[in-house]
C-alpha cells in the first residue's frame, strides 16, 4: 500500500482502478513544454489501460491523499 496525491484532476472512488499518466502543464493538452522533466499524475481508468498500477482504497479529492494498493 502507498499513500499518493490525487494528481488526476478528477475524484477517486474507492475501488477504482489508478494508472499513471505524463502531466501535461502547458495550455494544450496534445502539447507539453519542452523544459524541464516529464512530470507523472494519476488517472482513474478501465481494466483494459496498460498502465494500470493499484486500486484505490480511499476517497480523494483532486489535491487530496490517496491511499492505493499496489498491484503485482
Amino acid at each position: 500500500m502507498v499513500t499518493m496525491l490525487n494528481t488526476s484532476g478528477s475524484k477517486i472512488h474507492p475501488g477504482d482502478l489508478i494508472a499513471w499518466t505524463f502531466a501535461s502543464k502547458g495550455t494544450h493538452k496534445d502539447k507539453r513544454s519542452k523544459s524541464g522533466p516529464r512530470r507523472i499524475a494519476l488517472e482513474v481508468t478501465t481494466t483494459h489501460n496498460e498502465r494500470v498500477f493499484g486500486r484505490a482504497l480511499s476517497f480523494a479529492m483532486a489535491g487530496e491523499v490517496v491511499d492505493i494498493l499496489i498491484k503485482q
